[in-house]
């Protein structure tokens, strides 16, 4: 059973898909208040600050992404954003 953090990115994910960006900025605000976010969350919350047009907000998330968590493709993608 999907309780708490994985319950929290579960909801976020099907927000963005439904294009409920109302709702999904619930879930990432709750995700935010949290002391240490998960990182697996950071790429969706990037992904909401976006479509938000908050992009210093996905400038950060996706800056705390950990290196792990980067695949080749996202490599690029992720220097690009966190350029100062």
């Amino acid at each position: 059973m999907l309780t708490g953090p994985r319950l929290r990115l579960l909801r976020l994910r099907a927000w963005l898909a439904l294009g409920r960006h109302d709702a999904a900025r619930a879930e990432v605000e709750a995700m935010a208040r949290e002391p240490s976010p998960d990182p697996a969350w950071l790429p969706y919350m990037a992904e909401w600050a976006y479509e938000a047009n908050q992009l210093d907000l996905c400038r950060r998330w996706l800056g705390q992404l950990p290196a792990t968590l980067l695949s080749d493709k996202l490599q690029p993608v992720v220097r690009y954003w966190t350029r100062a």
